[in-house]
């Protein structure tokens, strides 16, 4: 009985600091697009490519994110 409470508390905790990373690496992705588009402002250059892989990240962790608040 205690073993599997423990396990249950691991793992809580474990989807907890997941959670946290994602929120973390979502904000990070997104102030590294405002970054680039500052970039833009200066050198009149836009790397779009790198945008758009940085902005399908978002999508697929706020998919997954959602998915761990079910």
């Amino acid at each position: 009985m205690i073993s599997k409470l423990m396990l249950l508390l691991r793992d809580y905790y474990k989807v907890k600091r997941h959670k946290r990373f994602m929120i973390n690496y979502i904000f990070l992705l997104r102030s590294e697009i405002l970054h680039e588009a500052l970039l833009y402002n200066d050198n009149n250059t836009l790397n779009c490519e790198a945008i758009k892989n940085k902005a399908l990240l978002i999508k697929k962790y706020s998919k997954r994110l959602r998915l761990l608040n079910m």
